[in-house]
């Protein structure tokens, strides 16, 4: 029994919590007698945001069991790794549903705030921070796209002293091109506007 290694009677110990549990908060929390499951009318806010797409925090008490450790159980603790993992990994594909769908109605606003909240929930994936890029792009607002580009430099530099991959680097240099393209098609506005004020 994972909950209770040293008991001589873990399924008694279980059945005694869970007794206490049902004491305590008027409702029985799981159902089931060889294999126990959650009861319907728990709710279970890391399992609900997977499901709705959204992510929470890559804080341990946004994860499940939030800031819980086993470290006196090791498979019970390599058990939760394992989920935690798959829950990011469930709410990461959520979101990056929304986000293709938020882009395809053309809501590139929606879709860049869920952008923010991918990069959030894993700020090492350098995709999700390309994502984010390109929507600020798109927007037309190179300058953002261009500082999450910097933020990314920086974390990696300083968590892995490494520097970002080829395809980051990419399209970097396509959102500076395009800055100094933009810059350039403003100059000849900005030198006719000026000599339109002067007088004659």
């Amino acid at each position: 029994m994972l909950l209770w290694p040293e008991s001589d009677n873990a399924r008694q110990a279980l059945r005694q919590q869970l007794a206490r549990f049902r004491k305590h908060y008027g409702v029985a929390l799981v159902e089931g007698d060889d294999a126990l499951t959650l009861a319907p009318q728990v709710a279970v806010d890391v399992l609900a945001a997977a499901a709705e797409g959204t992510a929470p925090p890559r804080a341990p008490a946004a994860a499940l069991l939030g800031e819980l450790a086993f470290d006196d159980c090791e498979d019970f603790a390599a058990w939760l790794a394992q989920q935690r993992a798959r829950l990011r990994g469930d709410a990461a594909a959520g979101l990056s549903q929304r986000i293709a769908q938020a882009e395809a109605e053309g809501d590139l606003d929606l879709a860049a705030q869920l952008a923010e909240q991918l990069v959030l929930a894993d700020n090492d994936s350098e995709s999700h921070h390309r994502t984010l890029m390109r929507l600020h792009y798109l927007r037309g607002d190179i300058a953002q796209a261009q500082a999450v580009y910097e933020r990314l430099v920086r974390a990696l530099a300083q968590r892995f002293g490494a520097r970002p991959s080829a395809d980051t680097e990419q399209l970097a240099r396509a959102l500076r091109a395009a800055q100094a393209g933009a810059v350039a098609a403003a100059l000849p506005a900005a030198s006719a506007a000026a000599a339109a004020s002067r007088p004659v």
